[in-house]
């Protein structure tokens, strides 16, 4: 759900209305989080191209917790939004993070930690939380399979290529289309 922006911020939380559960819900919303370091990247350098000089830059820190959901406000405004300590967190995580990186809190780590390579960073002390957080930088998907469904996108002069395989349909027009454009790339082969 996206719950609201905030200046520069977008606040963004996984479980309500629908959650797929605690493990599910982490790993997409830290898989979320790399698709869109990625897609930025991909952005930076198609706007340094044309002619773009300073680079979109952002942080992510997630946290996974209990959290009170729902409608706060009064008559006049009402907001559906999410409120409490874990909300806190996040952005604390959020503001330690470096550049175009993801800092996650070792609740969230312990949840993804078989899907997702992280390395250990600091430990931080947070207002609010009593107790100090161990924090750990996102590096990469680590099941190869998961890696065979991320979404693939490159583009050379000539060239534009762009694969995600959740969304992929009809597999067989896919590879008929590639198969087809391999041939137009080395015709000596259809000899």
């Amino acid at each position: 759900t996206i719950d609201k922006f905030i200046g520069d911020a977008i606040l963004v939380f996984f479980g309500d209305p629908v959650t797929k559960g605690n493990r599910e819900d982490a790993v997409a919303c830290v898989s979320m989080a790399m698709e869109m370091l990625e897609r930025l990247d991909s952005l930076r350098t198609l706007w340094r191209e044309r002619g773009v000089a300073r680079p979109l830059n952002v942080r992510i820190g997630i946290h996974t917790g209990v959290c009170t959901v729902g409608n706060f406000g009064s008559e006049d405004r009402l907001d559906y939004t999410v409120i409490g300590n874990g909300v806190n967190l996040a952005s604390r995580l959020e503001s330690n993070s470096e550049l175009n990186q993801i800092l996650i809190s070792e609740d969230t780590y312990l949840l993804i930690k078989q899907e997702i390579n992280c390395e250990k960073r600091d430990i931080i002390s947070v207002k609010g939380i009593s107790h100090p957080v161990q924090t750990y930088k996102v590096m990469e998907l680590s099941n190869s399979q998961t890696q065979k469904d991320k979404m693939l996108e490159k583009e050379i002069p000539g060239l534009s290529l762009s694969l995600d395989p959740f969304e992929l349909e009809d597999h067989d027009a896919a590879h008929q289309l590639l198969s087809a454009a391999l041939r137009r790339l080395n015709p000596k082969s259809n000899e």
